[in-house]
């Protein structure tokens, strides 16, 4: 005797690697589409978040500390070498 079988389940056996094969690439696709939106989440940051902690402004204090440094131009600066130790830069 032979075995009664549904429809269904004749659909099932005959096309079973079919099925697999587009589950899988389904899985697949979701995967990659979900992963591309997480990187591109992460890589354009909002503007909100980018704003700088940075103070751009200087105080009275800073700009006169400013104006006092020398150029490397300047030749009339005097570095005072110190006392105790011999330079081993100078000839």
């Amino acid at each position: 005797m032979s075995k009664n079988t549904n429809p269904i389940e004749k659909f099932v056996i005959r096309y079973s690697i079919v099925i697999l094969v587009v589950a899988a690439a389904i899985v697949l696709s979701v995967s990659v589409y979900l992963s591309y939106n997480a990187y591109l989440s992460a890589s354009t940051p909002s503007d909100n978040s980018a704003a700088s902690q940075i103070p751009t402004t200087f105080d009275k204090e800073t700009s006169d500390r400013i104006d006092q440094l020398h150029t490397s131009d300047d030749e009339s600066v005097s570095i005072p070498q110190p006392t105790g130790r011999i330079s081993p830069f100078s000839e």
